[in-house]
């Protein structure tokens, strides 16, 4: 009983540890299969292959950052805009709950 609590604990503290880890697992079985997919189909061998995935994957990152990034800041303006006026609308809502109720 006293090994299962034991095992219990480290894994309740190793949570975040064991989540990287899966994490780790997941892109390369992704990448893995990417890249013997792109191999099979080019005859280029499994290394030249991983570099045009990894290349071709950080492209398209950037580009969809690219792509995104004025629509982003857009809104985050608009919300530094508006939300002192929506936090002054909720204090006033919050005073006049407290006081109707008080």
């Amino acid at each position: 009983m006293l090994l299962i609590a034991a095992l219990a604990l480290l894994v309740w503290y190793a949570v975040e540890v064991l989540l990287l880890v899966f994490a780790g697992i997941l892109l390369a079985v992704f990448l893995l299969g990417l890249t013997v997919g792109l191999s099979r189909r080019t005859g280029l061998g499994e290394n030249w292959s991983l570099a045009v995935v990894g290349l071709t994957l950080l492209l398209v990152t950037c580009g969809a950052v690219w792509w995104l990034a004025p629509s982003v800041a857009a809104q985050a303006d608009e919300l530094r805009r508006s939300l002192p006026e929506s936090l002054r609308q909720a204090e006033s809502w919050l005073a006049l709950t407290i006081n109707n109720e008080g």
